[in-house]
């Protein structure tokens, strides 16, 4: 008996905390946003991931006028019910170099919209139960297999992706941001269908969880970090050394700026027998490549591109990132095919068709020559042939 009134008040005193931590997660989206509205011109996700956080500070608002002002916060409440939506969206347009907002998803974000509405004139309306439960249960359905594509593109794509950080912030989500927010939506979902009296508990996890994410993400923001998984950037002081400075005279001018622990000097043989390894890898996936023609292999991988140019695929994944500045290795195969297509298209002689020509390059569909040629070209592959041979 003792043991179940200590818990109780544990239970009570941390529910207690509830209107501070709500009104914390409201301020820190209300500053996200702020950032967020600052990015939309600047990135292609960035429209998306502010419709994402207008979703979750509609959540802060729904929390902290549920009492004060309900017929509100139920208007707040609906367009809450769009987030595992646009969370979908969003996982796949900032993880996903070749993302197309596909009919799919479009269907998802109108009927998910549709329901939201009807919930949200629902208070003033009025609805039978049935049709309430009825909504309710498609709703979370809907939601649950948003989040699950969410999940699956992130994992489907995760070998073709050449960013270190955002491979690292794939394995974030992997193992803490999906399953919490797989966990959120059960949790909802069983207290709302079965009427359990756990859903405020549930909206001070989500606080919670909002506070963490949003202090990550202002850091993000405000250029503290490369990325919201990346290494702290470090503010290098301007040092007046030049092409002929000795690696001893460049640490004497260092030591001018201040003390130098642990300074380790690196001679000119140890540059250059990197940058003769760093050339030599890049001399050899050319060659791969281009020489060997493997650009044309249907189904290449980043994997089998290693074994062919016995360079660890840990190495190799950092040459075409960091030395060629491809994030995607399926750009990087796509620069080889379709310059290859071009010297074919251009070529007056070649009677092969749009077809046969893409099948020559390495691809297994037309429809995904066109993209990764228009993509690059600005033209579909029918148009730059009429336009050569006009020309």
């Amino acid at each position: 008996m003792i043991e179940k009134v200590a818990w109780s008040n544990i239970v009570d005193i941390f529910l207690g905390y509830s209107v501070q931590l709500h009104s914390m997660a409201f301020a820190i989206m209300a500053v996200c946003l702020v950032f967020g509205f600052k990015q939309v011109n600047n990135k292609p996700s960035g429209a998306w991931n502010v419709a994402l956080m207008l979703c979750l500070f509609s959540f802060t608002l729904r929390v902290l006028l549920v009492d004060s002002s309900p017929k509100l916060a139920h208007v707040f409440n609906s367009v809450e019910y769009l987030t595992p939506v646009f969370f979908m969206i969003c996982v796949r347009v900032n993880f996903d170099d070749d993302f197309v907002f596909s009919w799919v998803e479009k269907c998802a974000v109108l009927v998910v919209g549709s329901l939201a509405f009807l919930f949200a004139i629902r208070e003033f309306i009025g609805t039978s139960e049935v049709m309430y439960t009825f909504q309710m249960r498609s709703q979370f359905v809907l939601d649950g297999l948003a989040v699950l594509w969410a999940y699956w593109c992130v994992i489907r794509t995760w070998a073709v992706d050449l960013d270190p950080y955002r491979r690292t912030a794939r394995v974030y989500f992997v193992t803490g941001c999906g399953p919490v927010v797989a966990v959120v939506l059960t949790l909802y979902f069983i207290s709302v269908d079965q009427g359990l009296p756990f859903g405020h508990g549930v909206d001070m996890f989500v606080s919670g969880a909002i506070v963490v994410l949003g202090l990550m993400a202002i850091a993000f923001f405000t250029d503290v970090k490369r990325g919201l998984f990346g290494r702290v950037r470090k503010v290098t002081p301007e040092v007046n050394v030049s092409l002929d400075t000795t690696p001893q005279e460049a640490v004497n001018v260092l030591s001018d700026m201040g003390p130098v622990e642990n300074v380790e000097v690196m001679g000119s043989s140890d540059t250059t027998e990197k940058a003769s390894q760093k050339q030599a890898f890049l001399d050899t996936l050319e060659l791969v490549m281009n020489g060997q023609g493997r650009f044309q292999e249907m189904g290449i991988t980043l994997a089998s591109l290693a074994k062919y140019t016995a360079i660890p695929e840990y190495r190799l994944r950092g040459v075409i990132n960091q030395d060629l500045g491809y994030r995607n290795f399926n750009a990087y195969v796509n620069h080889y095919r379709v310059a290859y297509a071009r010297e074919l298209l251009e070529d007056k002689e070649c009677s092969k068709s749009i077809l046969d020509i893409s099948m020559d390059c390495g691809y297994k569909s037309l429809s995904t020559f066109n993209k990764a040629f228009k993509d690059i070209t600005s033209l579909t592959p029918s148009e730059y042939r009429k336009k050569r041979v006009l020309g």
